[in-house]
């Protein structure tokens, strides 16, 4: 493995993936087609990079940070659901969700 990186950073950055992946299936369903399918995704992307990431010029601080990530974990799944996939949006709350916050717990 490479150094430095855990078993649970993959699961999480495959969270992230699976946020982005939600956010495009979401916006494609609800009536927006390409447009919004693009833009929520990229909106996410830009959050991310910003405020959420290792990496973020900006970081929040870690109760911001922990509150930000389960909000946009909240929102993604309830607009899967609002699409008309309520048990990927369940599935997605509950994997994803846990998963942040086994990272945010251990990060801490």
């Amino acid at each position: 493995m490479l150094s430095g990186v855990t078993g649970l950073a993959v699961l999480a950055f495959l969270g992230e993936l699976a946020l982005l992946a939600a956010l495009a299936v979401a916006g494609a369903r609800l009536g927006g087609g390409a447009p919004l399918a693009v833009a929520l995704p990229l909106l996410l992307a830009v959050v991310w990079g910003r405020w959420l990431s290792p990496r973020a010029p900006r970081p929040l601080g870690r109760g911001a940070r922990t509150a930000a990530m389960v909000a946009l974990v909240v929102v993604a799944a309830g607009l899967l659901a609002a699409s008309g996939l309520p048990g990927w949006g369940a599935a997605l709350l509950l994997g994803v969700g846990a998963v942040f916050g086994l990272a945010e717990r251990q990060a801490g």
